[in-house]
């Protein structure tokens, strides 16, 4: 039987920080500076970790997923084809972070980083009209399956900007009848 840790070492750090500070990702003192700071900008603590703290999101993935109940998914083993047919509006992936994985029955699963982004699963809920449940995955691979995703989407709109400087395409609307050319 272990004998009670003594009150003088018990950490207060509760959550993701007293996980991260348990799995030895963060000192005591680093959770807590970190949980303040995230606070005080308004930003998840996972975010402030990463951007901030350029701490390694794999490193934040298990713990994470640990602590929040969520699966987590390698995202470069995923074969691109198999994400779902509907088209991905790809301001709503780069402004929440989240990307569309695949689709089963009455729910769409959702790649996330950040197990605090709720609001990426809510909107994506709106748009497809399904449910959602997240699926963690690793930060820089999501960032890049992103950027990969809305360069595609944004195809289109690069070759229609290439056709004139001036931003305006002559579009001639026929009514149906053909006109002889010669």
């Amino acid at each position: 039987m272990n004998a009670p840790v003594p009150q003088t070492t018990r950490s207060n750090i509760r959550g993701l920080a007293g996980r991260l500070v348990a799995d030895r990702v963060l000192t005591a003192a680093q959770a807590t500076i970190a949980e303040e700071d995230a606070k005080a900008t308004g930003v998840s603590l996972m975010r402030y970790l990463i951007d901030t703290l350029a701490i390694d999101s794999r490193a934040l993935a298990e713990p994470a997923s640990a602590e929040f109940g969520l699966p987590i998914f390698d995202l470069t083993a995923m074969n691109r084809d198999m994400l779902p047919n509907q088209k991905i509006d790809a301001a709503l992936m780069m402004k929440y972070r989240a990307v569309p994985l695949f689709h089963r029955g009455n729910c769409l699963f959702v790649a996330i980083s950040d197990p605090m982004n709720q609001a990426a699963l809510a909107e994506f809920k709106f748009a497809a009209g399904i449910n959602t449940d997240a699926v963690l995955v690793e930060d820089q691979a999501l960032n890049r399956l992103i950027d990969e995703l809305a360069e595609q989407a944004g195809g289109f709109d690069s070759d229609m900007a290439s056709l004139g400087n001036d931003g305006e395409y002559d579009l001639e609307i026929s009514d149906g009848a053909l006109e002889d050319l010669t």
